[in-house]
């Protein structure tokens, strides 16, 4: 009572420190963001094709998430890449660990990366530094058997989170 609506009065016992009264900060924000592009690959131990013969334990699913922008410099930060692999068995299925994430050369990206495998994904977060423009993030996923038979569609996303 006895204030303009909006201000502040000190405490009756008063401020013992008034030099952090006010602070002043400022913020800039761009509407660039980073271009992420993801490409996967599907091998079998033997190679050549994509069906995991009867002989053949696992099958590795390769993404490569690139830094795609085109023009100005746009490095980016907060990816994170997400696969589920088809066909898994829960209590069954493995996927070989530690599962990693190798950036080209020049990158200081580094990530993160999880396994559930109660619904086989994985998760790769990026935990530091940047994915410049033409780098890349490689993570190579392996499944291992038993899968469930059948013909399968592999989608994995890779996106900036922050």
């Amino acid at each position: 009572a006895g204030t303009a609506a909006g201000l502040a009065s000190p405490p009756a016992q008063g401020d013992p420190n008034a030099g952090n009264d006010c602070v002043t900060t400022t913020s800039n924000s761009t509407t660039t963001r980073p271009d992420i592009a993801i490409s996967k690959t599907t091998s079998t131990p033997s190679g050549g094709d994509k069906v995991v013969s009867t002989s053949e334990g696992s099958v590795t699913y390769t993404l490569v998430v690139s830094n795609a922008s085109v023009g100005a410099a746009q490095p980016a930060t907060g990816i994170r890449i997400d696969d589920t692999v088809p066909g898994w068995i829960n209590g069954r299925s493995s996927i070989t660990t530690p599962v990693a994430v190798t950036v080209s050369a020049g990158s200081t990206a580094t990530f993160t990366c999880a396994v559930d495998a109660s619904v086989g994904r994985v998760t790769c977060t990026q935990s530091g530094g940047v994915l410049a423009n033409g780098q890349t993030a490689t993570v190579a996923i392996t499944a291992n058997r038993p899968l469930q038979e059948g013909s399968y569609t592999n989608t994995a996303t890779g996106q900036k989170i922050r």
